[in-house]
């Protein structure tokens, strides 16, 4: 209020109805406030100008007031006819986003709860076939993150290694079509 110069009132005007850049700037310009502003702007210069005794010449463009266009104002006025800015439908536009929100909220959560089976789902299929072609799965590691399954991941340790010839007997053994597609497999040498 202060910042605006605005009273009681029009700040309650303001805040009940104001729910756009658009119909706040409406409300500005049809409550007189910019002319309002203007007038004490020009009060401010006379008393500048005859405190100096100079001509005061303003050349900010910081904080100038710019109007609605006649297109705008016309848009407004549309919506203010088919009661656009009503309480009642300015409540159901807001309830009506909060639903939206949670509803992406949701979706969201679903995707994400989704995406995280997925990545458990592949991890398990991987792990299964390991396991039942016969390889340990103590120092065996499947990286979701670049579809690639690391035998001997742990350096130095005390967990028995895969072999060279343990491994190409695993990839010859392996049916990729019973995993997730492009998955490689990789052996570190300790």
């Amino acid at each position: 209020m202060k910042y605006l110069r605005i009273t009681d009132q029009e700040y309650d005007r303001f805040s009940r109805e104001a729910e756009d850049q658009l119909y706040f700037t409406y409300l500005l310009q049809t409550m007189g406030i910019p002319a309002r502003w203007e007038e004490e702007a020009r009060a401010a210069i006379r008393q500048l100008e005859e405190l100096t005794g100079n001509t005061f010449v303003d050349h900010s463009e910081r904080y100038q007031f710019t109007p609605l266009t006649d297109e705008e104002f016309q848009l407004i006025e549309t919506r203010i006819a088919e009661g656009y800015y009503t309480p009642a439908a300015i409540r159901k536009r807001k309830a009506a986003a909060v639903r939206a929100k949670n509803k992406a909220e949701m979706a969201e959560l679903r995707a994400e709860a989704r995406n995280a089976k997925l990545k458990i789902d592949k991890k398990l299929q991987v792990n299964l076939l390991v396991k039942k072609l016969g390889m340990p799965l103590d120092n065996f590691i499947y990286y979701d993150h670049n579809n690639t399954g690391v035998f001997n991941w742990l350096p130095n340790s005390l967990r028995k290694p895969v072999t060279p010839e343990q491994f190409n007997d695993f990839l010859c053994r392996v049916d990729y079509r019973k995993l997730p597609q492009g998955i490689q497999f990789q052996l570190k040498f300790a």
